[in-house]
């Protein structure tokens, strides 16, 4: 594994972080100050754990060397980033519309 590859997962947690430190400030606020961390553990372990399954699944199927050097390892690095940060409410959003789609027909 070359630094490229680890900076690609890093990028990618460092996502999914961001992601859960932004939702604690929310709670926080909305709470006072006094928000409880084991409660948001026990309400959000699954949407981390699909975060953290896309961020993989994303790695599995990362670009070839080559194909980091022509896009560029700063983009390629933002794209696992956003994956991190987005991956939770994306897969949510999908899931919710399954069922309406078929409804439908």
């Amino acid at each position: 594994m070359n630094m490229e590859n680890i900076n690609l997962l890093v990028m990618g947690l460092l996502g999914i972080l961001i992601h859960n430190f932004m939702k604690m400030d929310d709670r926080n606020r909305a709470e006072e100050g006094n928000i409880n961390l084991w409660k948001y553990w026990r309400i959000e372990r699954f949407s981390i754990m699909i975060s953290v399954s896309c961020v993989i699944a994303m790695y599995i199927y990362r670009p070839t060397d080559g194909e980091i050097q022509r896009f560029g390892d700063f983009k390629v690095s933002l794209a696992y980033l956003a994956t991190g940060l987005a991956a939770q409410s994306f897969v949510r959003w999908v899931l919710r519309k399954i069922p309406h789609q078929t409804q439908r027909r």
